[in-house]
């Protein structure tokens, strides 16, 4: 994966009225990456949406990337996930 995050995944959301992300390294105090903005409800559903996509990126790419690297694929899949991987700056 050539797009990483500046701190280790996975994330979560902690259970409680607080929206923050967070990532919990066993032995550790939990460490903010962002909070979000909004009700509380909002917030809430938002920060679970981001650590959701966040978590789910690098097995998506990597996914991807075996697809490509299948005989079998269709020069048509092959076209259309090689854009998705170079708009995503993941095509090295």
């Amino acid at each position: 994966m050539t797009t990483k995050p500046a701190t280790p995944l996975p994330w979560t959301v902690p259970i409680g009225p607080i929206a923050e992300i967070v990532h919990d390294a066993p032995n550790e105090k939990a460490l903010v990456i962002a909070d979000c903005i909004g009700t509380e409800c909002v917030r809430k559903q938002n920060a679970a949406y981001i650590v959701h996509a966040c978590n789910a990126y690098p097995l998506m790419i990597e996914r991807i990337k075996i697809v490509l690297g299948e005989q079998s694929t269709d020069q048509h899949t092959r076209d259309v996930l090689g854009a998705l991987l170079r708009s995503l700056r993941e095509d090295k």
